[in-house]
């Protein structure tokens, strides 16, 4: 008897295992098939946001953004889309919409993983809307919103952000290109704060780097070297600051050969590698950078 009532315990307790397992695996498997269904939708949606950029339909797209805030708040692509919402309310000059996104979108951490975005629906060249997402980007496009609304104070917070912290310090090529376009960026700022010199000092670090986007900076810098001076002032600036080139020892924390000159007032090291002075003085004179500045 006391075997019988054990066999039918052990039995019983089998069967309940069976079914919890059972439903475990019927919960599992609807989670798996929901979370399925809502990549599914996320990524629809995405795609439409996608073409709508592609359209420039600015207003549509704002709206499909602003139903993915709502309808998926955890989604890795808020972050995305919220730089595109932040560049559309540039584009519109809504400032103040733009710093509102943009700073919630910087700061937003997702807890799913980002939808895959298909980057073939604009066809061989993306729209100017689909930009990248990274804090450097981000800055850039809330340095431009404060400046509009005449916070030079959180301006120049966010390019010393873009321009440190937010840095990527994995290549060296890589950092120069970062702060290269920055630089453009931050002289916007010092032109719009009524600082020429220290727009002119940012570019003029850069304007001549190889890895650099030259042609943007040294237009950005003739652009505002034409405010202060007359173009024979400043081909005969460019002409002296070319003969008077230096190699000095490099200081702590720099190259060992340092290329050095003044220019429009500024001094500019930057490493001299392995040529000689004279070799420095025809590079330059070849230069693009240097050849922009010196025609009419």
């Amino acid at each position: 008897m006391v075997y019988y009532y054990s066999y039918l315990s052990t039995m019983f307790i089998f069967k309940v295992k069976t079914v919890f397992m059972t439903i475990s695996v019927l919960l599992f498997t609807m989670k798996g098939n929901s979370a399925d269904l809502t990549e599914s939708k996320v990524r629809a949606l995405v795609n439409t946001i996608q073409v709508s950029l592609c359209k420039r339909d600015t207003s549509e797209a704002a709206k499909l953004i602003a139903q993915l805030r709502k309808d998926y708040p955890t989604d890795g692509n808020i972050r995305y889309f919220g730089k595109v919402l932040g560049d559309i309310y540039i584009y519109r000059r809504q400032w103040h919409e733009a710093i509102n996104i943009l700073e919630y979108s910087l700061n937003y951490t997702p807890t799913t993983k980002l939808a895959k975005i298909d980057t073939t629906i604009c066809g061989p060249k993306q729209n100017d809307f689909l930009y990248t997402y990274s804090r450097v980007a981000f800055s850039i496009s809330l340095s431009r919103a404060y400046i509009a609304i005449g916070d030079f104070k959180n301006s120049l917070k966010y390019l010393d952000l873009a321009d440190d912290k937010y840095l990527d310090r994995g290549c060296v090529n890589g950092m120069i290109m970062t702060r290269s376009s920055l630089s453009i960026q931050f002289a916007n700022h010092y032109l719009a704060t009524g600082d020429t010199s220290k727009a002119i000092g940012r570019l003029l670090y850069y304007f001549m780097l190889p890895d650099g986007n030259m042609a943007a900076l040294t237009r950005k810098l003739k652009q505002i070297l034409l405010m202060k001076y007359a173009q024979t002032e400043i081909i005969a600036e460019v002409n002296r600051a070319i003969e008077h080139l230096k190699i000095v020892k490099g200081k702590k924390g720099e190259p060992e050969r340092i290329l050095d000159f003044t220019i429009f007032g500024h001094t500019v090291r930057q490493n001299a590698h392995t040529r000689t002075l004279q070799q420095w003085r025809e590079t330059m004179g070849k230069r693009e950078s240097i050849i922009t500045l010196l025609q009419p």
